[in-house]
């Protein structure tokens, strides 16, 4: 059983190098299971192996500006996104999640990745209706 949060919107912190990098969030059609693993001080590979796709945002847009995910690049299997930045999420039923990446740690004795995410669950793309 992967951890995770069930709620729409949240702060994560967990240790990337337990349960294969999964953290699963949301519930039901607004579920997300993201896999994580490391890069550097200050980024971290992300996967679509949970049935996601993924892309990130441009370094410094911010979550208001983000008007329509769904012409991000979803092209490929692995992104690297570095703190501060935000990764888009879309699932197997067409939601969408973003999620900032707010902090990165990588010691030998825990790896552990703090970020910030907010689900959309009426299907639309459009994350500045949040802010």
């Amino acid at each position: 059983q992967y951890p995770r949060n069930p709620h729409l919107q949240g702060k994560v912190s967990f240790n990337y190098s337990n349960h294969d990098g999964h953290y699963r969030i949301g519930e039901g059609d607004s579920e997300f299971l993201t896999k994580w693993s490391a890069a550097g001080s200050t980024s971290i590979h992300c996967y679509n192996d949970g049935n996601v796709s993924i892309a990130i945002a441009p370094l410094a847009v911010a979550l208001k500006n983000i008007t329509d995910a769904s012409l991000l690049d979803f092209t490929s299997r692995t992104r690297t996104p570095q703190i501060n930045q935000i990764v888009i999420v879309e699932n197997q039923c067409g939601r969408y999640a973003a999620l900032k990446i707010i902090q990165i740690n990588n010691h030998p004795d825990i790896n552990q990745l703090v970020f910030e995410y907010w689900i959309l669950p009426d299907g639309s793309d459009d994350f500045s209706l949040l802010t």
